[in-house]
């Protein structure tokens, strides 16, 4: 078997990567509303260099990228780069015994979940060509999407690129109130409820939901 075939046959089994997405709805907030516009102009406009949505940990890329793929009825190969080098490593597939336009004709968009060892470790050779196998592919019209907490250094003229800002204390305490909801049952309403939700606040989505979490075992508990 080839190195194209093979490549073709690892990324055949990984479009549902993310169905634990499907739980949560994605919640619009004015901190991803650019990106999200961004994310919709790259699929449907002409590019030739990936797109790549910078975000600090925690700040709802993956998820972001995964809502945006639904909305636009777009199914794909969707895994971690670190998955993506394994599994390359593991099935003997040499970068350049790769034919780009085959993998380009079977898989016209890509999603590469958290590039960041890879852009922070590109002096490496195994990462350089990564890198450089995204980029061959965009050239020639695969829509290549990446995610990472910054780019280390990386030209930013190689990237289409993107960035979720911090959310707002007006946006953390919707958020809050939101997971209140899902985790409690039931909306906030007393008077005890909000302020846990104003407690439960941060800039960071992952971490209001994991205070709404604590607040609800604790809760639990008493």
């Amino acid at each position: 078997m080839n190195a194209t075939k093979k490549l073709i046959d690892v990324l055949s089994d990984k479009h549902q990567l993310y169905t634990n997405y499907s739980v949560g709805k994605f919640i619009y907030l004015a901190s991803n509303y650019d990106p999200r516009v961004a994310f919709d102009k790259y699929i449907q406009n002409s590019t030739t260099h990936p797109l790549i949505v910078i975000g600090s940990v925690g700040s709802g890329k993956t998820h972001l990228v995964v809502d945006g793929l639904r909305r636009l009825k777009i199914e794909c190969p969707s895994l971690s780069v670190e998955r993506f080098n394994n599994d390359i490593r593991r099935a003997g597939i040499k970068y350049d015994e790769i034919d780009i336009h085959e993998v380009q004709k079977a898989y016209p968009v890509l999603f590469l979940d958290s590039a960041d060892v890879t852009l922070k470790r590109r002096e490496y050779r195994e990462h350089q060509e990564t890198i450089d196998l995204f980029a061959s592919l965009t050239r020639i019209g695969c829509k290549v999407i990446l995610t990472s907490t910054e780019l280390y250094g990386y030209p930013t003229e190689k990237f289409v690129q993107t960035s979720i800002d911090q959310i707002s204390d007006k946006e953390a305490f919707k958020l809050a109130k939101h997971f209140f909801a899902k985790d409690f049952g039931y909306l906030p309403q007393s008077i005890e409820d909000l302020e846990i939700c104003r407690k439960a606040r941060s800039a960071i989505i992952r971490v209001v939901e994991r205070n709404i979490k604590r607040y609800f075992l604790i809760k639990q508990l008493r």
